[in-house]
């Protein structure tokens, strides 16, 4: 045998294996491969992402303050098993940011109902958690990708006064904005006319416009209307996170600290 023939078998060798490999995941598996999504009433959202090695991430961002929400932003690590003839999902957490709900530890969910678009879990307490998942786009290639997204932060807004008072207190909102994108080139990059656009906005709302969960979402709906046409109607989904209302520049200046030390600490790690 040639050399040439020789290479020629050692690589139909090495695609034929990698093949098998491939079909040697479960359906049920290879489904839940992606990220999920899950968006509790609270306030806390949550994108909890399972790869083909068997592990898994999540990331968590709270979209107010308010004090219903005792959760952190942060995230966690860990691998993932399924147990097709239980019907249950084991997660062991390796890592976590303290705060977030998510603990070094390993918990047996029962899998409730589990299809393509949704993944009902029930965790050992007897929680139910309906998990959806993330849609895709056709990235480089044709191949599939995340919805990609932009952030604007960290976002600090001097607010409308909510009434005609000269001796009305000054009110800030700071937040990161979060924009989630179908279809979106990556090399258009953000318009410089959202940043603006968003700053105007914000600036013509008042703390009685955005100081409850449902406010606050009428108000991400209607900026998201505002900032479509400078991103080709492209958005998909806006959210605020990290949010704090407040009227103390004191609250603000932990704000902007917080966030740049937490900017500093992700430098560090990469």
């Amino acid at each position: 045998m040639t050399r040439t023939a020789l290479k020629t078998l050692l690589l139909f060798s090495l695609l034929f294996s990698l093949l098998l490999s491939c079909e040697k995941m479960p359906e049920q598996e290879r489904r839940l491969l992606g990220t999920w999504q899950l968006r509790r009433t609270d306030g806390v959202n949550t994108l909890l992402s399972f790869h083909d090695n068997a592990t898994f991430e999540v990331n968590q961002q709270i979209d107010s303050n308010l004090p219903m929400n005792a959760e952190k932003s942060g995230a966690a690590s860990g691998t993932w098993k399924i147990n097709k003839t239980a019907n249950q999902l084991t997660l062991t957490t390796r890592k976590a940011d303290p705060g977030i709900g998510w603990q070094p530890r390993t918990e047996v969910y029962s899998i409730v109902t589990f299809d393509t678009l949704t993944l009902h879990l029930m965790d050992p307490s007897g929680t139910n958690t309906l998990w959806k998942k993330r849609p895709k786009n056709k990235g480089a290639g044709g191949k599939d990708k995340e919805a990609d997204t932009l952030k604007i932060a960290p976002l600090v807004v001097n607010l409308a006064p909510s009434t005609v008072d000269s001796n009305q207190s000054y009110k800030w909102i700071c937040t990161e904005i979060i924009i989630t994108l179908n279809n979106f080139d990556i090399a258009a990059g953000l318009h410089p006319r959202v940043q603006e656009k968003t700053i105007f906005f914000l600036n013509s709302k008042s703390y009685d416009d955005m100081n409850t969960l449902d406010k606050l979402a009428a108000i991400a709906e209607e900026l998201k209307k505002a900032l479509n046409p400078y991103l080709d109607h492209r958005i998909d989904h806006l959210t605020f996170n990290n949010t704090v209302l407040t009227g103390r520049i004191e609250a603000v200046e932990q704000f902007i600290a917080k966030y740049a030390a937490s900017e500093e600490k992700a430098a560090k790690e990469h």
